[in-house]
C-alpha cells in the first residue's frame, strides 16, 4: 500500500490486512485499539478488494473524519443535512420538502443537492455514510448496487443503532387520528392489526379526496392540496412503521417491550438479532455474496458480539490486536473511593466534586475531560466545583459547540456524560481524564430489563465498552501522555470480575 499517500502506515497494519483478505470467513471481527488507525485500515481495504465498497459509521464525528482524511471517498449524507433549492422553500431541510409529498420538482435531479449527491452514491465505488441512511434508504428509497465489502466501524454500538431503529413510537395525536384508544400489552396484536388497516384505509381515502377536489397531481400553491398530501404522508409514515412492527411482533411478541402511557406508546425490540440479518447481511439487492468487516476498539468477546448480532462464530473470525502504546503514558488509576449506587449518589456529591477538583489542581494548567455517565452529576460539579471558571459543560442540543470551544482553549477541562465514544482529543487537548461513575444504562428501563434477563454478561459487557472507549479519548498516538482516574470502585469491580473480556493493553495499564 502507498507509504507516501499514507505516511502513518504501519507493519502490523499490513500484517493484520493480510490475514483479513485472507480470511474465507463471511464475517471478520477486528478488535483494535486506540491508534491503530481503523480508519485508515478500512480506506487499504476498499483499495484492495474489487468492486463497491459500504463503510458503514454510527457518529456524524468519524463521517467528517473519514471525508476529510479520504478524499477519494465518497461521503453521503440524509436528507436533514440538505436544504431544499426549490423557490420559496430555501429555509427548509430536503425531509421538509415539497418532494416528500409526492410533488414531482423539475429541480429533483438538476439541481438539488440531496438527490445529486444520492446520485454520486449509486455510482460510489467506495462509500462512507451512517448507519441509519443506510439502514432508511435501503428500506424505504431505492436501495444502493451490490457491495463486494461492507465495513462496519463503532461495531460495538451496533446492538443498540438496531434497537433504535426498529423501536416505534406513537403520539397521543397520532392515535386519537386513528380514531383508537390506547393500547393493553395484552391485546396488542389486535390492537397493532386494527391500526395498520385503519392507516391503511385513511391513505386510500386521502387520495381519492385529492383526486375528487385537487386533481392526481400535486399542486404546491394549492393550500388544500398540501394539506392533504402532508396528511397523507403521515399517514402513510405511521403505516410503514405499524407494518414493520407488525410483522416482528406477530411472530416474536416475547422479544419486544411496551410501554404505554397518556403521553407516548413506545414498542421496542430487547434484542438486536429481530432484525440484524435484514438491515446489516442481506443488503445486497441481487443477492451476492458480500464480506462484512466489524470494526471496534471494545468488540470484547467474540461469542457476545456474535450472540448480539445472531452471527454464527462459526461463520466468523476474530482478531484482537494489542496496543503499541506504552501503557506508562496511559496508566489507569483506580482510586475505588466508593461504590456509587443511583439511590445513594445523592449523599457522595459533594466528595464526587472534591475528588474532581483535586484531579484538576494535580494537573494544573494541562486540559482533561471528566466522565460523568449521567448530566445530573456533571450539573453538581459545574455549580460546585471551586474550579468551575475553567470548567466547559454542555446540554444535548450544544454539545457540539462545547467541544469546538474547549479544543480552541488553552487551559480548560471539560465536563460532560457523552465524551465516552467519537471524539478525539490528541496531544495536549487531554492529558488527564477522570472517569467519575461506572455508565451502567439505566437498569430500570423495561427494555434493558429484559435485555439483561437474556443474558447475564450483557449489562458488565456493555458496561466495560464504555469505560474503555472513554479512556482512549486522549491517546491518538504514542507520543500522547493522558493519565485516566476512576472514582467509582464498581469500575475496578467490573475489571476484576471480567478478567477474561479485559484486553490484555487495559490489564498492563491499570494501577490501584
Amino acid at each position: 500500500f502507498d507509504a507516501k499517500k499514507f505516511p502513518k502506515w504501519r507493519e502490523h497494519q499490513k500484517e493484520l490486512l493480510e490475514q483479513v483478505l485472507n480470511s474465507d470467513k463471511e464475517f471478520v471481527l477486528v478488535d483494535a485499539p486506540t491508534g491503530f488507525g481503523k480508519s485508515l485500515f478500512a480506506a487499504a481495504l476498499a483499495e484492495l478488494v474489487p468492486g463497491n465498497t459500504h463503510y458503514l459509521v454510527t457518529t456524524k464525528t468519524l463521517q467528517i473524519q473519514v471525508q476529510k482524511d479520504f478524499q477519494h471517498i465518497f461521503s453521503m449524507w440524509g436528507r436533514n443535512m440538505h436544504k431544499c433549492i426549490l423557490p420559496g422553500h430555501e429555509d427548509d431541510r430536503v425531509d421538509e420538502a415539497l418532494c416528500n409529498l409526492d410533488f414531482n420538482c423539475k429541480l429533483k435531479d438538476e439541481a438539488c443537492p440531496y438527490f445529486l449527491a444520492k446520485g454520486q452514491s449509486m455510482s460510489a465505488r467506495v462509500l462512507v455514510t451512517n448507519y441509519q441512511w443506510y439502514w432508511y434508504n435501503n428500506e424505504y428509497s431505492e436501495p444502493l448496487p451490490d457491495a463486494s465489502l461492507i465495513i462496519m466501524d463503532e461495531a460495538d454500538a451496533i446492538e443498540s443503532a438496531i434497537m433504535n431503529f426498529a423501536s416505534i413510537e406513537l403520539w397521543p395525536h397520532e392515535i386519537s387520528q386513528l380514531g383508537l384508544s390506547l393500547p393493553k400489552h395484552e391485546t396488542f396484536t389486535a390492537w397493532l392489526e386494527d391500526a395498520v388497516q385503519i392507516a391503511l384505509s385513511r391513505t386510500q381515502w386521502i387520495v381519492e379526496k385529492h383526486k375528487a377536489n385537487v386533481g392526481p397531481v400535486m399542486e404546491p400553491d394549492n393550500p388544500e392540496s398540501v394539506e392533504l398530501m402532508q396528511k397523507l404522508k403521515g399517514y402513510q409514515d405511521l403505516a410503514k412503521r405499524l407494518n414493520g412492527m407488525q410483522n416482528g411482533w406477530r411472530l416474536y411478541a416475547h422479544l419486544y417491550v411496551t410501554d404505554i402511557s397518556p403521553l407516548c406508546v413506545a414498542i421496542r425490540p430487547i434484542v438486536a438479532s429481530l432484525d440484524s440479518r435484514r438491515l446489516l447481511f442481506d443488503r445486497n439487492p441481487t443477492g451476492a455474496h458480500a464480506k462484512k468487516i466489524f470494526m471496534s476498539g471494545t468488540i470484547l468477546s467474540k461469542e457476545g458480539f456474535c450472540r448480539e448480532l445472531a452471527i454464527n462464530p462459526d461463520d466468523a473470525e476474530y482478531f484482537k490486536v494489542p496496543s503499541t502504546f506504552n501503557p506508562e503514558r496511559r496508566p489507569l488509576v483506580m482510586h475505588d473511593v466508593v461504590g456509587l449506587k443511583s439511590s445513594t449518589i445523592d449523599a457522595y456529591m459533594d466528595n464526587i466534586t472534591d475528588w474532581v477538583d483535586g484531579l484538576i489542581e494535580a494537573y494544573e494548567g494541562k486540559k482533561g475531560i471528566i466522565h460523568t455517565a449521567n448530566y445530573k452529576i456533571a450539573r453538581h460539579i459545574l455549580r460546585t466545583s471551586r474550579n468551575r471558571d475553567i470548567l466547559i459543560g454542555h446540554n444535548r442540543e450544544n454539545r457540539a459547540v462545547a467541544i469546538k470551544h474547549f479544543k480552541h482553549r488553552t487551559q480548560a477541562v471539560i465536563v460532560s456524560p457523552s465524551l465516552v465514544r467519537g471524539e478525539d482529543f490528541p496531544g495536549f487537548h487531554c492529558e488527564f481524564q477522570g472517569i467519575v461513575k461506572a455508565p451502567f444504562p439505566n437498569i430500570m428501563d423495561p427494555q434493558i430489563a429484559a435485555r439483561m434477563k437474556l443474558d447475564n454478561t450483557w449489562l458488565d459487557r456493555i458496561t466495560l465498552r464504555s469505560i474503555i472507549q472513554a479512556y482512549g479519548r486522549g491517546m491518538r498516538s504514542e507520543t500522547d501522555q493522558c493519565d485516566t482516574h476512576a472514582f467509582d470502585a464498581n469500575i475496578g469491580r467490573l475489571f476484576r470480575t471480567n478478567k477474561a473480556l479485559v484486553p490484555g493493553y487495559i490489564s498492563d495499564a491499570i494501577l490501584t
